[in-house]
């Protein structure tokens, strides 16, 4: 049961301390899916003098009083109160949103062209061995194609870049418009595009050739 409650609890997860106080932690900020591991973890803990989890920083997911979630970063620390011979923890909790946003925001970044929002290709070359592997399993095809556009240079020399990266990114629209949701493009760099039409039954160069036309 919760003993305790600072400020800084209060306006992280939105809850008044008189309304904490005594209630149990795992009903008050652990989704569902924890509770069950938390209490077997605190029994461990109490019972059988298991502190494995304690000194240590672990990640997990909390509720707030609202009922969204927070990502947050929890330590605890344990002492015996010696007025009744049991243990009190003291957790320390640290939202952790920014960060978590930070790598998101990174990993994004490491498979995206960052003008267009496309897909770059080291993640083309990811999905492509996926497509490759379930072709060779359910025996379909896969077509890779490669589309640049004509005269590019042209637009950078008399417009600018600024508006060569405009027509870079309408370019990238346009291509995905016409694509099905299965089919990746991606910006290989330049004004070169990178596409693959995976899962395709029967012969691919109709299907293929059909993309070809609508692009």
């Amino acid at each position: 049961c919760v003993l305790e409650f600072n400020p800084a609890a209060e306006q992280t997860f939105g809850f008044r301390t008189e309304d904490v106080i005594g209630r149990e932690l795992a009903e008050l900020i652990l989704p569902a899916a924890s509770r069950d591991a938390h209490r077997a973890g605190l029994a461990r803990c109490v019972e059988h003098g298991d502190r494995r989890l304690l000194g240590r920083r672990i990640e997990t997911t909390a509720i707030c009083a609202d009922g969204t979630t927070l990502p947050v970063e929890l330590a605890l620390t344990c002492v015996w109160s010696t007025d009744t011979d049991t243990p009190v923890f003291y957790g320390f909790v640290r939202d952790i949103s920014e960060r978590r946003r930070g790598e998101a925001q990174l990993t994004y970044l490491a498979y995206h062209d960052p003008l267009t929002g496309l897909p770059n290709r080291a993640l083309v070359e990811q999905q492509l061995d996926l497509a490759l592997a379930r072709a060779r399993r359910t025996g379909d095809a896969v077509a890779l194609m490669f589309v640049d556009l004509d005269n590019f240079k042209l637009a950078n020399d008399r417009l600018g870049h600024a508006a060569g990266d405009r027509l870079l990114a309408a370019a990238g629209e346009r291509l995905r418009s016409v694509l099905r949701d299965s089919d990746l493009l991606a910006r290989q760099g330049g004004d070169e595009f990178l596409l693959v039409l995976a899962d395709l039954s029967g012969d691919p160069v109709p299907a293929a050739e059909e993309v070809t036309g609508k692009l």
